[in-house]
């Protein structure tokens, strides 16, 4: 009767084993399913993680060119100064002689005309440089502002970068988890099964 006893709770941890070595094994089934989920999601991520050093790239390359352009900008709008320097001082030293005196001095009445046309018309050359000046100052400042948009984006990209092999790494970690957890139940069933048999 003792040993009947023995015999039905022996077959009946026998059956519990078999039973949790069963659901092991079919939640190893399902874990090759969840393993396959989580290396499609890690694959992702990697893209994702491509994506973003390829956008680094460019937002490096189009701030490269905007560093550049500027420069450009910067060294035109220093040649329009000096040409309205020169064109201020041809205007003074010219409108520093009298008409009247211009007419005395001069030979012909024609020369004295074209004198004072040429006056016009460097004043009309200074407008038209001020303007330029005024244009290529306002394209260094929208430069400016955009170079400022593209290095805020950098930034938000290379924090986006670090997040997402961040989470990389957390799937990596949790599927090897997984993976030894369940490998560990499993033996650890076997080797009870073993010692019941």
């Amino acid at each position: 009767e003792d040993k009947s006893k023995d015999l039905q709770e022996v077959t009946k941890k026998i059956e519990e084993t078999q039973n949790q070595l069963f659901e092991t094994q079919e939640k190893g089934t399902t874990l090759k399913q969840a393993v396959k989920k989580t290396d499609g999601l890690i694959s992702q991520i990697n893209l994702n993680i491509k994506s973003s050093e390829i956008k680094i790239d460019k937002l490096n390359l189009e701030l490269e060119n905007l560093s550049l352009s500027k420069k450009n900008k910067e060294d035109k709008i220093l040649g329009k100064r000096t040409e309205i320097e020169e064109l201020l001082r041809q205007i003074m030293k010219k409108s520093n002689e009298s008409t009247l005196r211009l007419i005395l001095e001069s030979k012909s009445i024609s020369k004295s005309i074209l004198d004072s046309r040429s006056i016009e018309y460097m004043s009309r050359s200074l407008a038209s440089e001020v303007d330029d000046l005024e244009s290529l100052r306002k394209g260094l400042s929208d430069q400016i502002e955009e170079a400022a948009e593209k290095k805020g984006s950098l930034e938000g990209e290379k924090t986006n970068l670090k997040a997402k092999k961040n989470i990389a790494e957390d799937e990596k970690n949790n599927k090897q988890y997984v993976l030894n957890t369940t490998k560990n139940l499993e033996k650890l069933y076997q080797s009870q099964l073993k010692e019941l048999e």
